[in-house]
């Protein structure tokens, strides 16, 4: 349950333009479910949660005008030219007194409610928490000309981050603060920001058994279609 009088906040990332995925639309405003798309479900999700009382949702100047919610603590502001000024733009709309500041990328619209919750409760602990899951393929290293293959990694130590990420306000904001701008083209997410300023924060890692792929290219929408109708109708998959 959330206490009394705190107010946390959602940064939803929908900026991107879909390079990789193709089409006139990026995949965050296709239809996935009835008339909902990636970003409307993944706003709902957060809401859902009762976690978080307003959420800013991040886009580019190109697709505003297809930005259109009914609720009043849904704010809009415009993207960057990479992930980390995209954030930045959606932290300064924060709410200075919100607690927690969550960031999930818009195009993982099916996100567990109680995954949410959980990376929550282990933000407000610790600080920190990151939603992924454990490797299940063998984990190589690449040789520099990505031609060679020169090391096994142990698969039960490689996390393989998703969104959301949480963190308590001050120590993001913070982190983003600090970090060099020429670093920018080169952060991938946020804990990655947290573990280069604050090195010795700790960072919860909240185990993700569902399904919560990104989606990238045309397949993942497919994929993304298919369990979302499933999740409506309530029928149990092997994840």
């Amino acid at each position: 349950m959330q206490p009394a009088g705190v107010v946390n906040s959602a940064i939803i990332l929908a900026g991107g333009e879909g390079h990789r995925f193709g089409g006139k639309t990026p995949k965050q405003f296709l239809p996935l479910w009835r008339r909902d798309n990636a970003l409307q479900i993944s706003v709902e999700k957060f809401f859902r949660t009762k976690l978080y009382s307003e959420i800013i949702v991040v886009v580019s100047e190109r697709f505003r005008s297809r930005i259109k919610f009914n609720q009043k603590n849904i704010r809009i502001t415009v993207g960057g030219q990479t992930r980390s000024e995209s954030v930045i733009n959606g932290l300064k709309m924060v709410n200075p007194t919100s607690g927690l500041v969550a960031i999930h990328d818009s195009v993982r619209p099916l996100v567990e409610e109680k995954i949410i919750q959980q990376a929550t409760i282990a933000a407000r602990k610790y600080g920190a928490a990151v939603v992924g899951k454990i490797a299940s393929d063998t984990v190589k290293i690449l040789s520099a000309n990505q031609k060679w293959l020169r090391k096994t990694l142990d698969r039960k130590k490689i996390f393989l981050a998703q969104t959301p990420q949480i963190f308590r306000r001050k120590i993001i904001f913070a982190a983003y603060q600090k970090l060099n701008p020429k670093l920018y083209p080169l952060v991938t997410d946020d804990s990655q920001v947290i573990e280069m300023i604050f090195p010795k924060q700790k960072i919860m890692a909240v185990l993700n058994t569902g399904y919560n792929e990104k989606i990238t290219v045309a397949r993942d929408l497919v994929l993304a279609k298919f369990y979302l109708k499933a999740a409506k109708s309530g029928w149990a998959l092997p994840l």
